[in-house]
C-alpha cells in the first residue's frame, strides 16, 4: 500500500523534511498476513534518513515526528481498507 503524496497540500517550512522522509517511505509499510496493515518498517526509515542525510542530532525529534505522520497515515488507510 503506497501513500502518495498530494500537490495540492501545504507543508510547512518547519515539517518539509519529516514529510520528504515519509513520502520516500511510501513502500515501506508492513502489512499483516491478514492483510491489516501494521506500520511502517523503522529500519528502512533509518536507510531513508541516511539517504536524506539527516544529522544524528535530529532524528530522534524526525522519528517523534515520522510517529505523528505515520499514525494518521495507518488511520487513513485502514479506513479505505474498510471501505
Amino acid at each position: 500500500m503506497r501513500v502518495q503524496s498530494d500537490p495540492d497540500t501545504e507543508v510547512w517550512p518547519d515539517h518539509w523534511e519529516v514529510q520528504q522522509v515519509f513520502v520516500a517511505m511510501g513502500t515501506q509499510v508492513n502489512v499483516a498476513p491478514t492483510g491489516a496493515v501494521v506500520g511502517y518498517s523503522y529500519p528502512a526509515l533509518l536507510a531513508v534518513m541516511d539517504a536524506h542525510q539527516v544529522p544524528a542530532a535530529e532524528r530522534r525529534q524526525m522519528l517523534d515526528d515520522f510517529r505523528v505522520i505515520e499514525a494518521e497515515a495507518l488511520t487513513l488507510m485502514r479506513e479505505r481498507a474498510r471501505g
